[in-house]
């Protein structure tokens, strides 16, 4: 295992959880470059595992998520006679379709079933590079789907916690702009890969943290 001095006041560092360490003693930050981790693949190992479970400790607290609300419930009934409850902080309509943003989901109304269908086909035929497989994370993620009493159907998508359409937060500043910019170049390449065209993009079919 390494250790490290503070260049500072010579005390040990100890692992920040940033990828980094950090002095207790004067609050110095230092950082490990690739020479220094040579030879220690199994801190290595170790850094990174726990930088994992600290990203995914962060996808999936939603106490830090101050800014979701309760607004409204709206009910909906299954073609089994279940009610389908939605404690939603907003909805808003996109064509025939009605979203809702819940607390741990995003959930589509969709009035006909075969739309429904044909929205998952498309969400089934993305396809990645194998450069690019984090690319998944930037597209709507399916829970599960209920078909309603009515012939529609309500397809239900994780909302990671702190995710908000586009729209919440304009107008945006530029330095957020250019980097929503940037990752929808990402994005539009991931649909023209797996020859999909998108004709609704805006800034409500857009989500961001």
């Amino acid at each position: 295992m390494l250790v490290c001095k503070c260049k500072n006041c010579g005390g040990q560092l100890e692992f920040s959880g940033t990828g980094g360490l950090l002095c207790p003693y004067c609050g110095s930050k230092s950082f490990f470059s690739d020479e220094d981790l040579k030879g220690n693949e199994a801190f290595r190992k170790m850094l990174l595992s726990h930088q994992k479970a600290e990203a995914l400790l962060k996808e999936n607290d939603y106490s830090a998520d101050r800014l979701w609300t309760f607004r409204g419930r709206d009910v909906y009934t299954t073609d089994t006679g279940q009610d389908l409850r939605i404690d939603h902080m907003m909805k808003y309509e996109k064509g025939d379709m009605t979203c809702y943003l819940t607390r741990e989901n995003v959930v589509y109304i969709m009035p006909k079933d075969r739309d429904a269908a044909s929205f998952r086909r498309g969400l089934g035929m993305l396809v990645f590079p194998e450069a690019d497989t984090k690319l998944c994370r930037s597209f709507p993620e399916m829970k599960t789907s209920f078909p309603l009493r009515n012939g529609g159907r309500a397809l239900v998508f994780r909302r990671r916690p702190n995710l908000y359409p586009a729209s919440v937060f304009v107008p945006l500043q530029s330095v957020h702009l250019a980097w929503v910019i940037s990752r929808m170049e990402n994005i539009c390449c991931a649909l023209a890969y797996a020859g999909i065209e998108h004709g609704g993009i805006d800034p409500d079919s857009v989500w961001i943290d």
